[in-house]
This record gives structure tokens, sequence and C-alpha cells, in this order.
């Protein structure tokens, strides 16, 4: 095995020394077939990475927009590119991507949701990425996501695989095709990560580079301008619903509500992009047969229905 990493790094023109299994590379390990951390003579660290034959095609897609993204000054660390402007190895009959190994402080899980500094430096990050008005449509030609498409398909494949969950879900899918259905095709948009939540994120310390690296880009493309906020506020409630009034998540939104990050009616619709983002984690918690988090995500998504006014309220956002 050794050998074919040697081999792969030489195409990069690095000679490997070892590989470091006491380093943990972040993120979910189903974005790739492998990975691991090898560290070369010199001493640099990276992340090698065997790419899927059916995902060659995104992970390019990615790496141009985080290539994109380092360049203009974001924490972002994208893979390394050859001289042909590719940054994937084809070889062996397999694909490979070398990226910089990028050194994160600990994460405190659930604590963090109480670091009001967290949500300023996100705040941050996601104006800096507005602020580039990058089209998405120059790195991939996907559409824009269409939440309720996605939850259809759900609905269609819990209905016949999973009733019971259908059956707790339909109240919750009724009350967002009445609050935001309509307007969701309405909702301006612009290029978002796709993904954002604080495990994506490698954190540095406290006032001393906050935000070292964004990672897992999957899901990048045209969303609406909230989504990613939407999904790291609804991240932090789930661990404690006291997430989404103290610390990081208010924080987060009053910074941005602050900068005219959005348009009024995203913000009037907040809570309602929040609730629908969750069954994209519902059919997360559905594939890995999780049952604990099937029934807690399925609470949590009746909790921010319940408390949808309080909520606005609270984040200043009006009804």
């Amino acid at each position: 095995m050794e050998e074919v990493l040697a081999s792969v790094l030489e195409r990069w023109g690095a000679e490997l020394k070892c590989l470091r299994k006491d380093l943990v590379v972040a993120g979910s390990p189903e974005r790739s077939l492998g990975r691991c951390v090898v560290e070369t003579v010199e001493g640099e660290r990276f992340i090698l990475e065997r790419v899927g034959k059916g995902a060659v095609l995104r992970k390019e897609e990615m790496a141009r927009l985080q290539a994109r993204l380092f360049a203009a000054g974001l924490p972002v660390r994208g893979p390394l590119a050859f001289s042909s402007g590719s940054f994937l190895l084809p070889y062996g009959g397999q694909h490979y991507q070398l990226t910089p190994y990028t050194r994160a402080e600990p994460l405190r899980q659930p604590d963090y949701i109480y670091d009001g500094w967290r949500g300023a430096a996100v705040a941050e990050l996601l104006l800096k990425l507005r602020r580039l008005s990058l089209d998405a449509k120059e790195f991939t030609s996907d559409s824009a996501f269409d939440i309720f498409a996605y939850i259809d398909a759900l609905m269609v494949t819990m209905a016949r695989f999973h009733p019971r969950v259908f059956e707790a879900a339909q109240e919750a899918v009724g009350w967002l095709s009445q609050r935001l259905k309509p307007h969701w095709g309405l909702l301006p948009t612009a290029l978002a990560h796709g993904d954002v939540h604080a495990v994506n994120i490698l954190w540095g310390k406290r006032g001393k580079d906050e935000i070292r690296a964004v990672i897992d880009w999957e899901f990048f493309g045209e969303k609406p301008l909230l989504y990613d906020v939407a999904n790291m506020v609804g991240c932090c409630g789930i661990e404690n619903p006291e997430g989404l009034v103290r610390g990081l998540a208010p924080a987060l939104v009053s910074a941005l509500r602050s900068s005219e990050f959005a348009d009024d009616m995203s913000w009037r619709l907040f809570v309602e992009q929040m609730v629908a983002l969750r069954f994209a984690w519902l059919s997360e918690w559905l594939r890995k047969e999780d049952t604990e988090m099937i029934n807690l995500e399925l609470s949590y998504i009746y909790l921010l229905i319940d408390n949808h006014k309080s909520l606005l309220s609270h984040f200043s956002l009006g009804e």
C-alpha cells in the first residue's frame, strides 16, 4: 500500500516519508473511497484521497471553486493542481487528490454552541463569500437546489420503507407546503457552501486564526441566501435547543442582519428554511438506520415549528 502511495506522491513531485496514522482527517469519511495523512521527507503533511469514478466530475468542480476561494483569501484549502490544470491524478485505474493538511483545535461538543465568537467568525466567512459575488454556474452546471423536490422524493421513499416516519413527518411537510413552498422559488439565491456546520469548520483559537479552513464542499451550489445560515443555526439547536437562543446562533444571525446579508422575505422565512433543511438530516439518519437520531430529528422539527414565532422574535426578524 505504501508503495502505491509513494508512487502517487511522486507525481506531485513529493517523496513519501511516512503515513501519519496518528493524525485524524476531519470531515466525513464517506466523501471518498479512502484517505490518509502522509508526510513528505520535507516535513510537509497532506491528505491523500482515493476518489470514486462517479465522483470525479464533482470533485473537479469543487476543487476549482476551492482554488478560487483560496486565491481570494478565504480559509479554504483545496486539492493541489497539476500543470495541466486538473486536480485529480488518474493512477492504476484509480483517481487521487492531494490536499494540504490543516491542523485544528479540538471542537468541544456540544459546548461550542455557547461560543458567540464562533458565530461572529462564521458570519465574517459567509460575508466574504457573498462579497466575492461568484456565479455558481461558473463552477457547476447544476441548477438551483429545490428543497421541495428533495422532500417530495424523500416522502415517497419513507412511505414505502419507513411508513411510521412518513406518518410522523406529514404534518411538518404540510406546514412547510403552506408557509414556505409558495415562496421558495422567489427567494434570492447565491453561491453557498451547502453544508455549513461546526464539524465542517477547522477551528483555531478565539482571537487568532479563528477559522483555519472550511471543508466538505460537496454540496456547494446556487441556493437561497440564508441556506448556510439556516443549516448552521439548525445544527446548533439540535445539539441543545438552548443553542438556538444563546451563543453561536444569535451572534451569527445578529452579525448578518446588521450587514444586509439577505432581503426581508428571506429573513421572515428563516425558521421555515431551518425546518426544511432538517429533512436532509432526517434522510441521513434514515440512511444510517439510526433510530435514536430519527426520533430526535422528528421531535426537533416540531419543536422548531411550535416555537417559530418566539424564534423570530428572539432574532428580531418579525412575523
